[in-house]
């Protein structure tokens, strides 16, 4: 992390060094440690955002990559190698044994390191981070049967 803000501070002292002449250089002091480590953790959070129009998120700390597909997750290295494997994961149903129900189509809304899939009174939930792949639920209402 802290290589990226590095090459990015020096990128942009590169591109001042470049300017011409009769510009002024701005003449600021160096970032404290307490904003180098304010960027560098925005960073880290930023790599396991889910990004794309077929959503994706890499997991660095697992090595993983993490397609939310339209019927669930699959997970695979991320980096693709020749003896690649892939894991997939969906719902087949929810509720009490005696009233099974079908989870129904879903709606996909990611919001930063976090995929939701809502079906109704059923919220199937995903967060990506250094701990690796969260599942859970929340249900608007307790499901029928006994």
């Amino acid at each position: 992390m802290r290589h990226i803000a590095r090459v990015c501070a020096l990128v942009l002292l590169f591109a001042l060094a470049d300017a011409p002449h009769h510009m002024a250089k701005p003449q600021s002091p160096a970032p404290s440690a307490q904003w180098l480590a304010t960027v560098e953790a925005r960073i880290a959070r930023a790599e396991y955002a889910i990004s794309g129009t077929e959503p994706q998120a890499p997991n660095r700390a697992h090595d993983l990559r993490i397609y939310f597909e339209a019927n669930g997750v699959r997970v695979v290295p991320r980096v693709a190698t020749s003896q690649s494997w892939s894991w997939q994961l969906s719902l087949a149903g929810y509720g009490r044994e005696s009233a099974l129900r079908a989870p129904g189509r879903a709606r996909r809304a990611a919001h930063g390191n976090r995929m939701e899939y809502r079906r109704g009174d059923l919220i199937e939930w995903y967060v990506n981070d250094e701990q690796g792949l969260e599942q859970g639920f929340t249900l608007a209402r307790a499901p029928v049967g006994s």
